[in-house]
């Protein structure tokens, strides 16, 4: 069986963890407010990444007609609450990051839902 490296089990990783939690252990308690954890993700409806729980009758092939699909998510939350879920249209480059950062960011610090 082929071993799988995951950066999160790196000694790196861990040590990088570590030492921010040590120059974070004084921040005031308001600190936990200005931090955003911005993630995306992509949801594929066929293939690797998608996971199906069907029920199939005996000698049933299951087929494809059009050749399955994803999208791709971006989202937000902090201790204040979670931002908005956007989709992303096309390919994630730079400046469309920045331009979901923009319109979103300036939302959450209004406090502006969706």
């Amino acid at each position: 069986m082929e071993e799988v490296w995951n950066y999160q089990d790196s000694w790196w990783h861990m040590t990088a963890c570590l030492e921010f939690a040590k120059r974070h252990l004084k921040d005031s308690q308001t600190m936990k407010y200005k931090i955003l954890w911005p993630d995306e993700t992509k949801i594929e409806h066929f293939g690797l990444n998608a996971k199906h729980h069907v029920w199939w009758n005996p000698g049933t092939i299951p087929t494809v007609k059009h050749g399955g699909g994803s999208i791709m998510l971006w989202g937000c939350f902090s201790a204040a609450g979670t931002g908005r879920l956007v989709r992303i249209e096309g390919k994630m480059n730079g400046a469309k990051y920045r331009e979901i950062l923009d319109e979103n960011l300036t939302k959450m610090k209004t406090g502006q839902k969706p």
